[in-house]
Order: structure tokens, then C-alpha cells, then sequence
């Protein structure tokens, strides 16, 4: 379990993967080449890593780098889930259509199983990689859920950040633990990818009425009508097709609202002095006024909006806040 060094850049992506592959037994056919970098730029390396009956667990360190997976390969028993806990830098990657970033604190999820990209600037991870039959008994559609992204700045990520993190903590410690912390996390992403990066729309329709969605999410008196109109289907075919989504299309929308409401309400505690009402930003976000909003955030959030903020603020988070279903 001690620290494992590759060689240093250039021309360590190949003599990198190759390490990766030997030490976690997986059988990537991927190509992976590191970013042009100064001599004296930090190498990659694996600081620690175990194995638990359900996982394989590393701390690595990565030099700013470019990494494929490639078409063509099985989904099986070899190709693990990468749950990552972004610890520095920056990581962009995209798989089944979805593409978006994850920053110091966010939690990615990437099945290896499928072709996947990601391109990284120097980073470090917590990289907890999961057999696919542990993960499919608490996460059954994992795979519908690869690039999801939980942030650090909502509720969700702040707790799978924290669940993580005692994973690790139990395994370092050689507690019995270690595996039941990992289904615990499983059991956590079931529950909170779907809310905070819901698949993405695999029927152009849909794709149609979330995009207007999306774009008048400010207007109050944006109805059903509107939605299946933009998709050129009937209110009844609507309600079928955002099936697949776990809500109704308005559910659907009052969520699309209240995580932007509380993206403002994070931008405002990191940039002081520049805090807005409440009911400013409860008419940019589609709700009639601070009241109705105040509601309806504290039904998902357990508190107020004014209190999110103050704790986003504070740099503080309580683990029991988790983030409630909308109703």
C-alpha cells in the first residue's frame, strides 16, 4: 500500500495506463496520452490503494492528460463503475451523450463499460471502482447514469463527498466496514443521480420539451400545453415519454427550478456582496413570489433559501441535509 510512482512526463501516458491496468486487474482498450507539461510538473502516481471484496480503492494523482475508452469492448466482471471523488483540479468527460466537468469536491460516476472520454488539468481522486454486480444491487440503472456529476456545493454531493471520504478512512483503517460504507454509496447515488443528473432524453420529443422548459423557465405561466406543443405530440404522449425520467413533466420542471435556484443561491454565498432578494430570484426562476418559493425549497431542501445560503456561506453543511424528492 505504499506510494507507487509512473515514469515521469513525456511519454509516460502509455507506461501510466499500463500501471493502472496491472495494478487494479482491468483490461482497457483505451488510448491515454498526457498534455504537454514542464519538466518539473508533477508526475503520476497511485498514493494508496486497496482491495475490499467489492471494490478496488486508490488515491491517484494525475498530471493534466487525455484518457478514451474505446468502442467495441464487453460489459463485464473486467470492466468496473469509477465513482470519483474529485479531491483538485478539473475533469471534463463525456459518455452516452452526456458531456460536463466535475471541479475540487464534485462526484463523478463513469461506466467503463462503455465508450467514455475524459480530459483532465493536474488532478487528484478518490477513486472508489466498483464490481458492476455490487453496484447493480443498490444502483440497478447505473448505466444510464455515466458523466452524472453530484457538486459539492449541493447537499447530495457534500454527503456522497463525505461518504466517500469515510470509505476510504475505514479502509486505511482495515475496518470491517469498508464494504458496507461502499453499498451505503451506492445506495446514496441511486437515490440522488436521478435528481441531480437525470438521464438525458433519448427521444427527440422529449429533448424538444425539456429545451423549452429550460428556456422559459422564468415564466410562471408556462403550462403542459406549451411543453407538448414544443414536442409536437399530445399532453397524454408527453406525460408517457417523461416517464422515463421517474416525474411528471412539471415535477420535472419545479426540480429543473429549484436546482437553479440553488446554483444562484451558491453564486451568491462565493461572491460576496453581491447576495440578491430572495424574491428577485424567485421571479427569474419561474416562481410567482418569495412565499411560493420558500415552500416549495424547504420541501426539498429542509430549510429555507436565505438559510442555504447563509450556510454556503459559512462553508459549513450538515450530512443530515439531504435533498428531498420533490412533491
Amino acid at each position: 500500500m505504499s506510494a507507487r510512482a509512473a515514469p515521469d512526463p513525456p511519454g509516460a501516458g502509455k507506461a501510466w495506463q499500463a500501471e493502472i491496468n496491472g495494478t487494479f486487474g482491468l483490461w482497457f482498450s483505451i488510448t491515454s496520452k498526457e498534455t504537454p507539461v514542464r519538466p518539473d510538473a508533477i508526475s503520476n502516481r497511485v498514493d494508496w490503494h486497496a482491495r475490499t471484496r467489492t471494490a478496488h480503492l486508490a488515491k491517484l494523482v494525475f498530471a493534466a492528460h487525455t484518457t478514451e475508452q474505446l468502442a467495441g469492448r464487453g460489459r463485464n466482471m473486467r470492466f468496473p463503475v469509477l465513482i470519483s471523488h474529485l479531491t483538485d483540479g478539473t475533469c471534463r468527460f463525456e459518455q452516452a451523450g452526456r458531456k460536463d466537468q466535475a471541479d475540487a469536491g464534485d462526484m463523478y460516476l463513469i461506466d467503463t463499460g462503455q465508450p467514455f472520454r475524459i480530459a483532465t488539468t493536474r488532478m487528484s481522486t478518490l477513486a472508489i471502482l466498483v464490481d458492476r454486480n455490487a453496484i447493480r444491487a443498490h444502483f440497478p440503472p447505473f448505466e444510464r447514469f455515466g458523466a452524472g456529476v453530484l457538486r459539492a456545493a449541493d447537499h447530495a454531493g457534500e454527503v456522497a463527498g463525505n461518504i466517500a471520504r469515510d470509505v476510504f478512512e475505514a479502509a486505511q483503517a482495515g475496518a470491517d466496514r469498508t464494504d458496507r460504507l461502499v453499498e451505503c454509496l451506492c445506495q446514496f447515488l441511486n437515490y440522488a443521480l436521478p435528481l441531480a443528473a437525470p438521464p438525458e432524453a433519448s427521444d427527440a420529443r422529449l429533448a424538444a420539451a425539456m429545451a423549452l422548459a429550460r428556456d422559459r423557465m422564468g415564466d410562471p405561466d408556462l403550462r403542459l400545453d406549451d411543453l407538448a406543443r414544443a414536442a409536437g405530440i399530445s399532453v397524454r404522449q408527453l406525460n408517457l415519454l417523461f416517464a422515463e425520467t421517474g416525474h411528471s413533466p412539471m415535477r420535472w420542471l419545479k426540480n429543473e427550478r429549484l436546482d437553479a435556484v440553488a446554483r444562484d443561491l451558491c453564486a451568491d454565498a462565493t461572491t460576496p456582496g453581491t447576495a440578491r432578494r430572495i424574491s428577485d430570484i424567485a421571479e427569474a426562476r419561474g416562481f410567482r413570489d418569495s412565499a411560493h418559493l420558500s415552500t416549495t425549497f424547504r420541501q426539498r431542501f429542509s430549510m429555507s433559501p436565505r438559510a442555504y445560503r447563509a450556510q454556503r456561506q459559512a462553508g459549513r453543511g450538515n450530512p443530515q441535509d439531504l435533498m428531498k424528492p420533490g412533491s
